[in-house]
């Protein structure tokens, strides 16, 4: 590899929903509608995530950090929590909420923002994965898409080796 540490190499990857997310009463995986930033000037370093039904899988061990922001929408004038959480699960097994974020939309036509960090040890490429979930305490709520700008979105970032 020309004298690159592979194991160490950096590795950047951002993703994004195109389309709005309107949040359930309870817990829902944001399943569909992501995409990779392809906006001009963006870039990724390495071979980046892969994401199937709102499950990301990423390219090599490693400590990464992800970041999740998320733009809200309220339609109403009642005062309702919207919350979106990070997921992670290690080996295959079961997902645990690990990062989480809420935000109020106090009037009609309200528009927020939310964002949470984790930082996540990838030691099973294959079983160590994260999905963001969604819910609002009513319904009509969501969480806002594009596909030209990061509205609601999650970046990862490589920090070093496990």
């Amino acid at each position: 590899h020309n004298g690159i540490n592979v194991a160490a190499a950096p590795m950047v990857d951002q993703w994004r929903i195109t389309d709005h997310f309107t949040m359930s009463t309870s817990a829902e995986v944001i399943s569909t509608n992501w995409e990779r930033n392809d906006s001009t000037g963006y870039v990724k370093i390495g071979t980046g995530m892969s994401e199937s039904s709102g499950v990301f899988t990423f390219p090599q061990t490693g400590i990464y950090l992800i970041k999740l922001f998320g733009t809200s929408y309220g339609a109403s004038g009642d005062t309702n929590i919207m919350t979106l959480r990070i997921q992670t699960r290690k080996s295959g097994g079961d997902y645990a909420d690990s990062a989480q974020v809420s935000e109020a939309a106090h009037t009609t036509n309200a528009y927020g923002s939310m964002a949470t960090d984790l930082v996540f040890d990838v030691e099973d490429t294959s079983g160590d994965n994260i999905r963001i979930t969604a819910y609002s305490a009513a319904s009509g709520r969501k969480i806002l898409g594009s596909s030209t700008a990061q509205r609601t979105g999650i970046t990862f970032i490589r920090l070093g080796d496990t």
